[in-house]
């Protein structure tokens, strides 16, 4: 669909489904219309991400090819032509080369990222390991993304560079307080390994009708939803804040897996004396 077609006749959802999958002219589209993302659809905002990403390169060289597929793919959007285990979330790909994140960023071509972690995980040598609950796992791998540690031990030299706010992940989701340090205050070391955090098919669809979302057409049994740049191949405690939102459920961006007392003080001694690095 050309520029001229698109201007004559698209609704605002049509608009969203056009930028959401790669085509060529809606973001020239929403400019002329004076419109934003953020007057789109929640479903149709392509991962939340500022107009800006999509007027740069490294949105057309990784999403023109592949995005366009997503129909037609029933495994993988990025690589469409395989049968992956495990494929990128929209919520994982939200770190992806995309600067105004404010977490771990990526910065990989999306499709080969995932034909690593896959090879990885054909090799047999990185099996999937059990995380919080049964729908999540995990997959230790060396860092070949040249990602950055996301945490820091805290000293008596950074203490006071730790700062605090209300943070959402994503919208929808409810705020909560967390506590970080700026990257360019303590600039972060490079990770040795990436834990892959993964969630199965059934756990993403219900967490996205739960938040008003449409799941993801894929048939792939695991999601990768999130990258951690880490020191070390083991699964580090979660944020006590994240156990919390996580405890009252779906609908407020949680998984709804209830608190464990046990697992919330190992949290605790492990973050109050780490901080995130962002």
């Amino acid at each position: 669909m050309t520029y001229l077609e698109m201007r004559k006749g698209c609704s605002q959802v049509e608009i969203g489904e056009l930028m959401r999958f790669g085509k060529p002219g809606a973001v020239l589209l929403i400019s002329s219309l004076g419109l934003s993302t953020s007057s789109l659809p929640l479903r149709s905002r392509p991962f939340h991400r500022p107009l800006s990403y999509f007027q740069s390169s490294s949105f057309s060289s990784s999403s023109s090819s592949s995005s366009s597929s997503l129909h037609m793919s029933t495994f993988s959007i990025y690589n469409p032509d395989k049968e992956y285990s495990l494929v990128l979330d929209d919520f994982g790909v939200r770190q992806f080369n995309n600067p105004e994140y404010t977490g771990t960023q990526v910065h990989y071509d999306l499709a080969k990222f995932e034909t690593q972690i896959n090879e990885y995980f054909a090799s047999g040598e990185y099996p999937l390991v059990d995380g919080y609950a049964p729908f999540c796992k995990h997959i230790f791998v060396p860092n070949f993304a040249g990602v950055k540690c996301g945490y820091a031990k805290i000293t008596p030299e950074n203490e006071n560079l730790i700062k605090s706010g209300y943070e959402a992940r994503k919208e929808g989701e409810l705020a909560v307080l967390v506590q970080w340090i700026d990257q360019n205050r303590l600039p972060p070391p490079d990770a040795t390994h990436l834990d892959i955090i993964l969630y199965s098919r059934d756990q993403i669809t219900k967490e996205n009708i739960a938040m008003g979302s449409t799941p993801p057409d894929s048939k792939a049994p695991w999601g990768i939803i999130s990258v951690k740049g880490q020191l070390c191949d083991y699964e580090l405690p979660m944020q006590p804040i994240t156990m919390m939102r996580n405890a009252l459920g779906k609908e407020e961006g949680g998984s709804g897996v209830q608190l464990e007392k046990s697992k919330y003080q190992e949290s605790l001694d492990f973050w109050m004396k780490h901080v995130a690095i962002k």
